[in-house]
């Protein structure tokens, strides 16, 4: 093996532990309870438990822990790397997730601090490893509760269902949060298209298996029972009732 491929494979390798580093240093498979819930990444459990040791050792290189040293470094990189260029940080950098969204929505505004948001990245795997299909942003604290603020599927992957999944996956971040969840607004008119998709095809379903199981001819059920089953903010609820022309008004209100 040459120096090149022998450098390229050291990238890698760094690449790799900074990204499991990342995981570690936010995954919360210890529940506030106390209840020790198993984190399925490789690796985690073991980072985890030298990040903390990390957070009192003083001895620097001479520490005996394994990986104690090195993973400081890797970190310590990551935190302070200011290059443009850099074989490491750069293809990690979630700035580059907004430049290729902003290629491909007009709309799109340019966040460069991108620590208050999370990023998730969703890929197709075969045998030449992951390749990135789409994506979505969500703010860590939001003040309207919005559950995306951006959502992007490459041209190549639309039209597979990739967009209603990422819309499913960041209601299902709301419910596991315990807040009732919207996307940012306003939408593009694709996003608007694709929520709206998603909004018919979720409310619809719970109004047919009400039909079914109901054995009352006029069965009936509240926005607000749509709203807790769903966990789709009760205004968007509203405005796809209507569109769907279901609303029944009893004594000028809903």
């Amino acid at each position: 093996m040459d120096s090149s491929s022998k450098n390229l494979e050291c990238v890698k390798m760094i690449q790799q532990q900074l990204v499991l580093l990342l995981h570690a240093r936010k995954c919360q498979y210890r529940q506030p309870n106390n209840r020790v819930v198993r984190c399925s990444i490789p690796y985690c459990e073991l980072m985890v438990s030298v990040l903390e040791h990390m957070g009192t050792c003083s001895e620097g290189s001479e520490c005996a822990v394994p990986h104690c040293h090195s993973w400081r470094l890797i970190l310590h990189h990551w935190a302070t790397c200011l290059r443009s260029n850099c074989v490491i940080c750069t293809p990690l950098n979630p700035e580059n997730l907004c430049l290729l969204a902003k290629l491909f929505l007009d709309h799109k505004s340019l966040y460069y601090d991108t620590e208050p948001f999370l990023f998730y990245v969703f890929t197709e795997y075969d045998s030449y490893g992951c390749h990135i299909v789409g994506y979505f942003s969500k703010e860590k604290k939001s003040a309207q509760d919005d559950n995306v603020v951006c959502i992007l599927v490459l041209p190549p992957y639309q039209r597979k269902g990739y967009g209603s999944l990422m819309i499913q996956f960041g209601y299902e971040l709301s419910k596991m949060e315990g807040k009732i969840g919207t996307p940012e607004k306003p939408l593009s008119d694709l996003g608007l298209l694709s929520y709206r998709s998603y909004w018919n095809q979720t409310i619809l379903e719970i109004l047919v298996d009400l039909l079914e199981k109901e054995s009352d001819d006029n069965p009936q059920i509240s926005v607000m029972d749509i709203n807790t089953r769903t966990w789709i903010k009760k205004e968007d609820v509203l405005a796809t009732l209507q569109l769907l022309n279901v609303i029944q008004y009893y004594k000028s209100q809903l």
